[in-house]
Parts: C-alpha cells; structure tokens; sequence
C-alpha cells in the first residue's frame, strides 16, 4: 500500500472549482478527506462548508456535490483492498471562503 499525502487544497472561493489530482498521480483505491479543524496551530481552520465533487460542482445549486464538510469533518471513500481505481481527475473541491481548505490523502496499492 502506498499513501501519497495530496496535501492541503485551498480552492479560491471565487473561482471554479479544484481538482485533487495535484498533479502527483492519477488514480487511486481510496481517498480520505478532512476539513481543517478549528484549534489547529499550523493550519487555518475552516469556518464554512467545503464540497467534493465533479467537475461540474455547483454549491449554488447543488448539482455535483458528493460530499459537504464542515470544519474538522472527515470523510473517506473507495476501498485499498479491491483493485477499482478512482480517477482523481474527476474529483473536485471548492470552498466558500478562500482561507478555507481540505487536507487529502490518496491510498494506492
């Protein structure tokens, strides 16, 4: 198993949205997400919502969103025992204020 931290991920709140992808690697078997808890000393903490989604996530509308975290959430998705991959070109996330972000872990076997 190989972990590859993606690192934080600030999407701007005003403009599209941000793919996980970093440029690091291309596909995974599990990603885990977790919005910056309030108290961290090294981190600014989110104060709004964070959305994960498509390439077409809109938080006005909701159309795309897969996943809502508030500050400290965390949420993870995929299994590293079986051999589907997650594209991470598909997955997106976007902030409602551009302090706000989301720490991202990849898992691939």
């Amino acid at each position: 198993m190989q972990i590859v931290p993606l690192g934080l991920i600030q999407p701007n709140a005003t403009a599209t949205a941000v793919n996980v992808n970093a440029n690091t690697i291309l596909s995974a078997n599990k990603l885990k997400f977790q919005s910056v808890p309030a108290g961290c000393t090294t981190l600014v903490a989110s104060t709004a919502p964070i959305y994960i989604g498509s390439s077409a996530l809109d938080i006005a509308t909701g159309a795309g969103v897969i996943k809502v975290l508030e500050a400290g959430d965390e949420w993870s998705f995929g299994d590293e025992r079986d051999g589907n991959l997650i594209d991470l070109a598909s997955i997106f996330v976007k902030a409602q204020n551009a302090t706000d972000g989301v720490l991202v872990c990849a898992f691939k076997r």
